[in-house]
């Protein structure tokens, strides 16, 4: 009987204890000691619950969310449960994970743009250049146009107005005066912006268009009638007179005759 009693006399004694601790527990989160988080309190210890971007017993560790490399064309800088990218000239997006499309401006004012990495190129149209093909290839810059011809440039090409007698895409030929045939009797010899005529004989003029009259000179003697030809004349002879100045009395050539 004695060992019974005992048995039972202790087992009240460690439940007496239990209710003792119980009642006298320490909270263990009177000292706050998550840092970053919230505390429940356990028999001789706490669990704490970490705010979001902390992790460790005391919430003490800010976890790096740069250290997945989130930032894909830039540099990563951590902040309290996320993180922030400076991006690379040329990108964008919050992973830096956009090429800003410089051509987007269309900063080619004269050709088609290619987009680059912070940048971009133009190809520029015939007659353009520059970076931008802002400049205008002055096509006259090589004078072109001969024997002082006028260039006056234009978008990717020049056109010359040529001095008179000149002619062609850099007035390099001498227009042929003579191919309108202007020498009406003699020959042509062209010139620049212009042609001379050599004439016949019995012919005069810029254009050998007149006949010169061989009668002017009165070649016709004793009132013999000239006929003006081609490069001479005739004579119409009055009543004995004969020869081709009507020079020669037709009496006196009798006599003559008739002494022989």
């Amino acid at each position: 009987m004695p060992s019974k009693m005992n048995f039972t006399f202790g087992c009240v004694i460690l439940f007496l204890l239990a209710l003792l601790a119980v009642a006298q527990d320490i909270n263990e989160c009177s000292s706050n000691p998550c840092l970053q988080g919230s505390c429940i309190d356990q028999i001789n210890g706490f669990t704490c619950f970490c705010s979001d971007g902390f992790m460790g017993t005391n919430c003490e560790l800010n976890i790096n969310e740069c250290s997945s490399s989130p930032c894909l064309q830039g540099s990563c800088i951590d902040q309290i449960n996320g993180f922030t990218c400076n991006c690379s000239d040329g990108f964008m997006g919050t992973r830096c994970e956009l090429n800003i499309n410089e051509c987007s401006s269309s900063p080619c004012l004269q050709g088609s743009c290619i987009d680059r990495i912070n940048g971009f190129t133009c190809f520029c149209r015939d007659g353009f250049m520059g970076t931008r093909c802002e400049i205008d290839i002055n096509g006259c810059i090589s004078e072109p146009c001969q024997y002082g011809g006028l260039c006056l440039d234009l978008n990717n090409s020049y056109t010359c107005s040529c001095e008179d007698g000149f002619t062609g895409t850099n007035c390099e030929t001498n227009i042929n005066e003579c191919s309108s045939s202007p020498c009406l009797q003699g020959s042509c010899i062209d010139r620049i912006n212009g042609f001379t005529c050599f004439c016949s004989d019995g012919f005069m003029g810029i254009r050998c268009e007149l006949n010169i009259n061989e009668c002017i000179s009165e070649p016709c003697q004793y009132g013999g009638l000239c006929l003006d030809l081609d490069n001479a004349y005739t004579c119409n002879c009055n009543d004995g007179f004969t020869g081709k100045n009507c020079g020669t009395s037709r009496i006196m050539h009798f006599h003559f005759n008739q002494v022989l």
